[in-house]
């Protein structure tokens, strides 16, 4: 119809470009690239001094260049998250809703369960992100199918002691970035 274009204005209707499509197509250097190591569920990666660390599954893998990954430490369920305290201490965040710094189990206020990201700040201090207070990491399809909206983000600051929620009602926070004494959340 020849009113069309002008009523589309009205009922919200528009002509648009399909992300990605036309001049904004990918390009595919990652699909080509050769491949820098083999694991069968690489997630988490962290710099720790000379060394890339990356978790699959359990398990923490050393990896470097043309050799084989090494196990670094294993875990009794899968890993969600990784972090690097200031003074080298390795923090990890489990399936199964524990949090260990340098080996230690670190008690958490009741309600999180699912960690998904992990971050130090300049100072000492370490945010974490809070997946779901419903699902578990794993279940973040779940969690996306029914738009919850249930996660979390807290901080423990350098000197220890209790974390302490900063925000709440986010949906799936999957990223942290410290940035002075604030933080960017994914």
């Amino acid at each position: 119809m020849i009113l069309d274009p002008i009523l589309d204005m009205f009922r919200g209707k528009a002509v648009t470009i399909p992300p990605l499509d036309g001049a904004f197509r990918p390009n595919t250097r990652l699909d080509d690239a050769p491949a820098f190591a083999a694991l069968t569920e690489p997630d988490n990666l962290l710099i720790a001094g000379d060394r890339l660390l990356a978790s699959s599954g359990n398990a923490i893998y050393s990896l470097t260049a043309r050799v084989e990954p090494k196990v670094v430490e294993t875990f009794p369920s899968a890993i969600t998250a990784l972090a690097l305290s200031p003074s080298g201490d390795l923090t990890v965040g489990l399936e199964s809703g524990r949090l260990l710094i340098a080996g230690k189990e670190v008690p958490l206020p009741s309600g999180v369960s699912c960690i998904t990201a992990l971050a130090y700040a300049e100072d000492g201090a370490l945010w974490l992100a809070n997946g779901s207070a419903e699902h578990s990491a794993s279940q973040w399809a779940a969690d996306l199918m029914k738009k919850g909206a249930s996660g979390s983000l807290w901080k423990r600051d350098a000197a220890g002691g209790d974390f302490r929620k900063v925000a709440g009602d986010i949906a799936f926070p999957y990223g942290l970035h410290p940035m002075g004494r604030d933080v960017l959340v994914s």
